[in-house]
């Protein structure tokens, strides 16, 4: 047992990004709680007020704004200067539903190459080409996203990329995660321009930790960059937390796809998810005993693969739909509202909602299974019975619902738009 302890604990220190991260192999180490006394959510420190954090489960936000004193100690690179020019002239018509317009025929526009000089000349503190940071930059101008996330920090330079098209857009926030390294980026950032560091919060921890926050908070992001430990279980790992936790039509930019556990992540992803469509792979089979290829990017001057998600949820047959678990408030809940596309047949849907209590250790789980006819898109299934935990006044709430298709019908079925809890107790729909 203790060299299996030891060898986890080399696996994360060599690799930063596992799931497993070594503050939780510590407290593993520890007596557990007791379960009266839960560990509580920290909340982010009152300075980081302004810009709206995305809730850890359990640390605190580390966000942007630094005591710049002690950031030229750390790094010859605080001494560069961050070039303050945010808005460029943007290649006209990018429709990011023609992926090789947007990805091939742009490249050739004088536009796309003045911006593509710019970060070659002003962005030393990014490991992407000046060409993947110029798709990142107009894909942000252009679908002007509330929210961005990067997976892999770096040194903060491809967030300052993201961070000068948000702020040409006047609107959107960039989340950054890397768990190592946390001094280096907050000085980095400490050097951008004001404007620029307002649309940046730095969470200092893994990606499953960050993950974990983002889907409890509701909260959905346009535009992914994964980007940190490039093995093949941790790609795929992000890429799925980063589809669960998407926008409609959302855009997640893998890079690296030369790297074999990239590319394999992503064609894993796209196997399970069918209903997402790619850019940057090429046509061409590839035996299973390829390994790197430094030209497998079809996208000119990136290492990119993009994977574009649905414009709607999409429930594939024989497939358990189960979006993240959410902290909510309510503490009974009675059933499940939903609105579904066009059905030729009767189809059979069978749901779950499980609500679950912290503090007091609860676990409540209902089902239901209900017949989808044709022309009745509006879907209200009530559960066999009234989920109810508490009274909580303390601790968290959480919430989760599964759906899947048992009929054994090929064709999927399309939900139009987000379900919602029915909170019981005639208190109203949730999110």
């Amino acid at each position: 047992m203790k060299y299996l302890k030891r060898l986890i604990l080399n696996l994360v220190d060599r690799f930063g990004y596992a799931v497993l991260h070594k503050n939780a192999l510590r407290d593993l180490r520890q007596p557990p709680q007791p379960a009266e006394q839960p560990a509580q959510p920290v909340e982010p420190p009152p300075q980081q007020a302004e810009v709206e954090p995305i809730p850890a489960p359990t640390r605190t936000d580390q966000g942007a704004e630094v005591d710049t004193q002690s950031c030229t100690s750390h790094s010859p690179e605080n001494a560069i200067k961050v070039d303050p020019r945010i808005d460029f002239e943007l290649p006209p018509l990018v429709d990011y539903s023609d992926a090789r317009a947007a990805f091939v025929d742009i490249a050739e526009t004088p536009e796309f190459q003045r911006i593509v000089q710019f970060f070659g000349e002003n962005s030393p503190r990014s490991l992407l080409p000046p060409a993947a940071q110029a798709h990142l930059y107009v894909a942000t101008r252009v679908l002007k996203p509330e929210v961005v996330v990067e997976i892999g920090s770096y040194h903060g330079g491809t967030a300052e990329t993201f961070a000068r098209a948000l702020v040409a857009n006047r609107s959107g926030q960039i989340h950054t995660v890397a768990p190592h390294e946390g001094a280096m980026v907050r000085a980095n950032i400490a050097a951008w321009p004001e404007a620029m560091r307002e649309r940046v919060v730095f969470h200092e921890m893994n990606s499953a930790e960050f993950f974990a926050g983002l889907g409890q908070s509701g909260q959905t992001a346009q535009i992914f960059l994964i980007d940190g430990n490039h093995d093949f279980d941790f790609v795929a790992f992000d890429l799925f937390c980063a589809a669960r936790c998407s926008a409609s039509n959302a855009l997640v930019f893998a890079d690296n796809i030369s790297q074999p556990g990239v590319y394999w992540a992503g064609k894993l992803f796209l196997r399970d998810n069918p209903e997402w469509s790619s850019f940057g792979l090429p046509a061409r089979a590839e035996p299973p005993s390829e390994l790197y290829d430094l030209h497998r990017s079809t996208i000119a001057g990136t290492e990119f693969l993009v994977l574009m998600g649905p414009r709607n949820i999409v429930l594939q047959p024989g497939r358990c739909y189960a979006p993240v678990v959410r902290r909510v408030t309510y503490q009974s809940v009675r059933g499940l509202r939903f609105r579904v596309g066009s059905v030729a047949a009767p189809r059979r849907l069978h749901l779950q909602i499980v609500l679950r209590a912290t503090a007091t250790l609860e676990e409540r789980l209902g089902s239901a299974r209900v017949v989808i006819q044709p022309g009745v898109p509006e879907q209200t299934v009530i559960l066999d019975r009234e989920l109810t935990v508490g009274p909580v006044t303390t601790g968290a709430v959480f919430v989760e619902y599964l759906m899947i298709l048992d009929d054994g019908v090929p064709e999927p079925i399309v939900l139009l738009e987000e379900p919602e809890i029915q909170v019981g107790g005639g208190t109203g729909p949730h999110r």
